[in-house]
């Protein structure tokens, strides 16, 4: 029903919104390589480690969706223009770390969070344009929100941000929530992925932030 209503008419209109998916998963790209980077440095791995884990957790999580809607090979390895940018980020935090020293703490949080929120719209809105169900929209949104990420933890020998800070994933979807949203009412495809993207990103800084949490049950 969503998906006849939506993702059938939206189709149409996604191709007007390339410029910004692709602008916003670059900008995306470059924000998590550079959280990628900073973690590896922090973990004490070498310049090739670094420059590895940042492109394996800019890429990983659009990989992953590329692969689960059937367009192969992923985007990430057809074209080279996202490798470019998770090396530009990784270039940053080597050579910032060389002049400047590590990124703080404050930055990174931010940097994590609105990568993780433009990834998430951007998987939002392939998924849509492809006539995926909200179901699938929600999903794919946080798989390719938190994809990376979770690879990249899983390299460090670390227990996933996903599974242990609560409004991670959940901000993810909430992206892909808010797309269908906007989608709903017919937005255009950037101002919708703006506004999801934004969504996300406030709901990630302020569980930083003011310590949100979901419920827990003892």
């Amino acid at each position: 029903m969503w998906a006849s209503a939506t993702g059938g008419n939206f189709a149409l209109k996604a191709a007007a919104g390339t410029r910004a998916l692709n602008a916003a998963d670059l900008a995306a790209t470059v924000l998590f390589a550079i959280e990628g980077g900073t973690r590896a440095s922090a973990a004490g791995l070498d310049l090739f480690g670094i420059i590895a884990l940042a492109l394996i957790v800019a890429n990983g999580g659009g990989i992953i969706r590329d692969a689960l809607l059937g367009d192969l090979p992923p985007h990430a390895l057809r074209t080279p223009t996202p490798m470019y940018a998770a090396l530009a980020g990784a270039l940053f935090v080597v050579m910032g770390h060389s002049i400047f020293g590590p990124v703080p703490a404050g930055a990174l949080w931010a940097v994590d969070a609105l990568g993780l929120g433009l990834f998430a719209a951007t998987g939002a809105q392939k998924a849509l344009g492809q006539s995926c169900n909200a179901v699938t929209v929600v999903i794919l949104a946080a798989i390719t929100g938190t994809g990376g990420g979770i690879i990249g933890d899983v390299l460090l020998n670390r227990t996933p941000a996903v599974l242990t800070q609560d409004i991670y994933a959940t901000a993810a979807a909430t992206a892909g929530c808010l797309y269908l949203v906007c989608a709903r009412f017919g937005l255009k495809p950037g101002t919708s992925l703006l506004l999801a993207a934004m969504g996300a990103f406030l709901l990630r800084s302020g569980s930083v932030l003011l310590g949100w949490q979901l419920p827990h049950l003892n």
